[in-house]
């Protein structure tokens, strides 16, 4: 099941995240999809949202509970404890800024935030 759809910016690359935390690329892609600091689940919708980081080398991905992770080339993710983590799923959406701020919003539509220096 599908998750999230990005395009690259050169417009050569499709990228389909699925709901188990894969990353699947069609065309020429110049992103290490195997470099990669994130879980694979094993239940559906566990994995949620996926944005492209700063620069475009690589991806920021959420997970219900609130982990972030990185595929590709992060240059650096939240703090760990700067973002909430929770103990249930909870969380619906993920965005991040071209200066590394990292927002975050909850099924209700509260909103969570951290920059990334």
């Amino acid at each position: 099941m599908a998750s999230g759809l990005k395009a690259s910016a050169n417009g050569k690359a499709l990228f389909l995240f699925d709901r188990l935390g894969g990353i699947h690329a069609l065309g020429e892609s110049e992103v290490p999809l195997l470099d990669r600091n994130a879980p694979y689940f094993n239940k559906p919708g566990m994995a949620v949202d996926i944005e492209w980081a700063p620069g475009e080398q690589g991806f920021v991905f959420l997970d219900a509970f609130g982990g972030v992770h990185s595929i590709g080339r992060v240059d650096s993710l939240p703090e760990r404890g700067s973002l909430p983590y929770f103990d249930r799923p909870c969380l619906a959406d993920l965005e991040v800024t071209r200066d590394g701020t990292v927002f975050l919003m909850s099924r209700t539509g509260r909103l969570y935030h951290s920059h990334v220096e």
